[in-house]
């Protein structure tokens, strides 16, 4: 969703600096762009369990973009790694995945024995006056 954005932000951009004729509008796009850019790709590289100081790479030429590349097509580590506690596809479940757990649960619920005195009706709680 990010690189949509970006690529829409940047195209917008383009037509306007080519009908004013200046180059200023893609350099500040490019500027408020970085900082979010260098953070998600941080993120990306923690859930493959690698550090974000690897973005560093990026300055070999040719070299530093194939290695940047299959790192970001990597899959995410399983289990928990040394960036997150977590295992992976913890709390990203679908509601088809979700579905099970909450069938479960509600079976649990069944399952509680109830008291004799649980079974009480609202006119005993609240008499009338």
């Amino acid at each position: 969703m990010f690189t949509l954005i970006y690529v829409i932000l940047y195209v917008a951009v383009s037509i306007v600096q080519h009908l004013l004729h200046t180059q200023i509008f893609t350099m500040l796009l490019t500027l408020v762009i970085l900082i979010p850019s260098v953070a998600l790709t941080t993120r990306r590289l923690h859930d493959i369990g690698k550090s974000g100081w690897w973005q560093l790479i990026y300055f070999l030429p040719f070299l530093g973009l194939i290695v940047m590349l299959i790192f970001l097509i990597k899959g995410s580590q399983e289990g928990s790694n040394k960036y997150d506690t977590t295992a992976a596809g913890d709390g990203d479940a679908t509601p088809m995945e979700a579905e099970p757990v909450l069938a479960e649960a509600s079976a649990s619920a069944d399952e509680v024995p109830q008291s004799e005195d649980a079974d009480m009706s609202t006119e005993e709680e609240f008499p009338k006056e």
